[in-house]
């Protein structure tokens, strides 16, 4: 047995090698920060990058840090809007097997301030990181959670999250896409990892940064559940459009592919076209199943929808009138190669139409190549998330961390 004098040596230890640790995971942050603002400023965010910081060192400087009210819950789910909003059914199996689920939105840091939801970041952390850190603190010490699920492909909030979280629980991070070998896909700093199929594990294996070492567990898409599904319906001439939501670096794109699509339909009125806003656009929120019942095709940019589409026993048309590879989700590999003018994509649709049961079938080829699971994912991960917090022993990959193309980088 230690006595008060080697236990209080031990304790300081203990502190000095936590130091030590989040001093060294801190410099590998802030290279993966660094690391990642140079392929922002390729696409041309560097203006923005700069007056973030400002942003972040004024409300640094002017910030009322907050201790939270205790709301104790089993998980917590910290999401997006444009994604709490499709997560009613994965909520309402968890709280019917007898857990509290709570839900709090990622804040950008100037609504967080506004909000009060900043606790006082640890004294160590650059002034370009105290945001994460001090949110982190709120949500965690507010929740307390056993599970904190959050839905983020490259966020540097994750390491924060994670760090807090090791007091109470563990951190799962579920894919809420396909997972693409980019560097938008290289945190990995969780407990565990849903990921949607095979696919998606061997491209974030080839991903040139991974930042954190994580537990891989395939599980299907999280907006799949056991009801899912669509019977095949005869070729008509009723197709849906997905809107893309509009990025930065995809801009004049997108809107040249919806202005193809925009013409077709005027010179075709033969045919009725739906459009399928996206989560981020779409107010009344149509799901999915509910636009395809009446189409036969799918008309795609590059979307995770497709796959959705493809289970729902409907054919994909891509739209893109750019040359880039098409690595994301190899539509093309199942499908007919892409439209790039009007001509081209009245001529795939009735290539669509008249080869209908054949690309029916390539459908299943498709979704059997992303999904590991078709139909049940969120009754499957409710089945995943009770385990772990039972501590049984679950199958999963375990991801190390890849940081080598960070070690040139400075800060």
């Amino acid at each position: 047995m230690f006595n008060k004098e080697r236990i209080d040596l031990l304790l300081k230890y203990y502190k000095w090698r936590q130091q030590l640790l989040l001093k060294e995971k801190v410099d590998f942050l802030l290279k993966y920060f660094n690391w990642r603002q140079k392929h922002l400023f390729k696409i041309g965010n560097s203006i923005l990058y700069i007056f973030n910081f400002f942003i972040k060192y004024i409300l640094h400087i002017l910030c009322i840090y907050t201790a939270p009210k205790v709301e104790q819950c089993d998980i917590l789910i910290l999401s997006h809007t444009s994604t709490i909003n499709r997560l009613s059914t994965f909520i309402r199996l968890l709280e019917e097997n007898g857990y509290s689920v709570s839900h709090e939105l990622v804040l950008s840091q100037l609504n967080a301030f506004k909000k009060r939801m900043l606790s006082e970041p640890s004294k160590n952390i650059p002034v370009v990181l105290k945001f994460f850190d001090a949110f982190s603190k709120y949500i965690v010490l507010k929740y307390r959670p056993r599970i904190l699920i959050t839905f983020e492909d490259a966020s540097i909030l994750s390491p924060f999250l994670r760090l807090e979280m090791k007091k109470y629980g563990e951190v799962i991070n579920i894919a809420h896409a396909f997972t693409a070998n980019t560097w938008k896909f290289s945190m990995t700093d969780f407990d565990y990892y849903f990921l949607f199929g095979q696919k998606s594990f061997q491209n974030l294996e080839l991903c040139p940064v991974r930042f954190g070492n994580t537990n891989i567990i395939l599980t299907g898409s999280i907006f799949i559940n056991k009801d899912f599904s669509l019977p095949k319906i005869k070729p008509n001439k009723t197709i849906l459009f997905f809107s893309s939501w509009t990025r930065n670096e995809y801009k004049q794109l997108t809107l040249r592919n919806f202005e193809i699509v925009a013409r077709w339909i005027q010179q075709h009125p033969e045919f009725k076209l739906i459009v399928k806003l996206h989560p981020l656009e779409d107010t009344r929120k149509t799901g999915i199943k509910d636009a395809l019942k009446e189409c036969s095709i799918a008309i795609v940019h590059f979307s995770s929808a497709s796959i959705e589409s493809a289970l729902l026993n409907r054919p994909v048309v891509v739209v893109n009138d750019s040359d880039m590879p098409d690595e994301f989700l190899q539509i093309e590999d199942f499908f007919l190669p892409r439209a790039k003018n009007v001509a081209q994509l009245n001529e795939r649709i009735h290539q669509t139409l008249d080869n209908y049961d054949e690309l029916i079938l390539q459908c299943e080829q498709f979704t059997s190549f992303h999904l590991v699971k078709k139909q049940g994912a969120q009754e499957y991960l409710t089945e995943t998330i009770k385990k772990i917090l039972s501590k049984q022993d679950i199958p999963s990959i375990t991801l190390p961390e890849n940081i080598q193309a960070l070690s040139n980088v400075r800060h």
